[in-house]
């Protein structure tokens, strides 16, 4: 018996040694191949990064699901996100490339060109010239998604900003006027009767930067505008004094209601829509949070007042698609940005987004909203990509703080300094105005 189990250990030991004697006379790779363990295929999966509006779940999910079953590659979502929040987070995921996801919604303009000139964003110059996109879109989406003669990002949406009112206003007080001194004098009677006709908030003083805006547009035109964006114009400027001292005056008449100051706007909206809130100015995809049709119905839209005999300029936001540089899966990506250019989809999107499609040969569907800042944008003489999109983020970030402020001051003179300040800091040296 003794025997026989040494002969078994002497069997043992000879088999470790040959084994280990194969290993040692054999290629690194085809030992490898021998004792690997066959892995899983990965899944064909992108993961995505989505605005956090109720309506944009509504409006995604189901053209994620058609994405799948055409190409079998599906979309995950990542994380929902609020609109304001999405440079910080920007920063996270494209510069400290922490947790990436592979596509982003993200808006167009300075915010887009800052992330392709850090090399965070994947150039799809490529996709333009394939699918003839240059022939599809605005001539400002076309640029505001391009940075040095490449192509960054698809735009899928546009809508424009207004002035959002109740029906039963004017029923009180007739319809609301286009001219701006028929229009102030129009807010003074809503705040005779107990009717704020406009909340000043802080939580999102982005909004605050939307009124900055409207006052250059109607009051100095696009190309003004354009300028002071690049930080070529002086704070100082006679202008720029006359948009402010305009504002100052809604401001000194009470119109601006600061019992809002530290409510979002989704807190403040249901003080509008039981008619303690004359006007709310906001763009299109407000619609999205008023849940019962029947009030839907009572709620419409207008275009921001005339304010000087010039042409008719607009705000009007494009929502993009771009690829972070560092995603793992830039082929699949392309596919769904490929997938969501399409005529058909964006007709989809449009109609739960409140917005209109991107696409030129597009249609903004039934929704009033939508069909309202279509009209609006088509009528316009030329196209601003909002403030915080115009400006070097740098500035825009603090600037719109400012403009908050000011909603509660009124203080041109500060103001003006805080402004003019953060422009001498921030933009190009070599380009700065000399009036100052």
């Amino acid at each position: 018996m003794r025997t026989l189990v040494i002969s078994f250990a002497c069997l043992a030991v000879a088999f470790v040694l040959s084994a280990a004697l194969v290993r040692a006379f054999t290629p690194a790779s085809l030992v490898d191949k021998v004792t690997s363990v066959p892995k899983k295929t990965p899944e064909k999966s992108i993961t995505i990064v989505l605005n956090v509006l109720p309506s944009v779940k509504s409006a995604f999910l189901p053209v994620f699901k058609e994405f799948e079953q055409e190409t079998g590659i599906k979309v995950i979502p990542q994380k929902f996100i609020e609109d304001y929040d999405f440079e910080e987070k920007m920063n996270q995921w494209l510069i400290e490339k922490t947790d990436t996801p592979d596509v982003l919604f993200g808006h167009n303009g300075m915010r887009l060109q800052k992330m392709a000139q850090l090399g965070a964003v994947h150039p799809i110059t490529k996709l333009w010239k394939k699918n003839n996109w240059y022939s599809k879109f605005r001539e400002e989406q076309i640029e505001g998604s391009s940075y040095e003669n490449n192509q960054y990002a698809l735009p899928y949406s546009i809508y424009t900003w207004g002035l959002f009112y109740k029906r039963s206003i004017t029923e009180k007080l007739g319809p609301v006027p286009e001219n701006w001194h028929e229009f102030k004098e129009y807010c003074q009677q809503l705040k005779d009767i107990g009717v704020a006709p406009f909340p000043a908030s802080m939580q999102q003083p982005y909004i605050a930067s939307a009124w900055f805006e409207y006052f250059v547009l109607r009051m100095h035109g696009l190309e003004f505008f354009n300028q002071t964006m690049l930080g070529e114009v002086s704070y100082k400027d006679v202008k720029i004094q006359q948009v402010l001292i305009e504002w100052q005056d809604l401001i000194n008449r009470g119109f601006y209601d600061t019992s809002y100051f530290h409510m979002r706007w989704e807190e403040y909206l249901p003080y509008f829509l039981r008619d303690k809130i004359g006007f709310v100015l906001m763009g299109t995809p407000l619609a999205s949070r008023i849940f019962d049709e029947d009030i839907r119905q009572q709620v419409d839209f207008i275009a921001f007042p005339k304010i000087n005999d010039i042409p008719k300029y607009e705000t009007a936001p494009s929502n993009v698609f771009f690829i972070a540089s560092n995603s793992k899966k830039i082929h699949y990506s392309e596919q769904f940005l490929e997938f969501v250019s399409q005529k058909e989809i964006q007709n989809t999107l449009s109609s739960f987004l409140h917005t209109s499609p991107a696409r030129l040969d597009a249609s903004p569907g039934k929704d009033k909203y939508a069909q309202q800042g279509i009209a609006s944008i088509n009528d316009a003489r030329g196209l601003s990509p909002f403030f915080d999109r115009g400006a070097k983020p740098e500035f825009e970030r603090e600037a719109v703080v400012s403009f908050a402020k000011f909603l509660i001051t009124g203080d041109v003179k500060q103001l003006t300094a805080e402004l003019e300040s953060l422009r001498l800091a921030v933009y190009d040296k070599n380009i700065l105005s000399k009036n100052h």
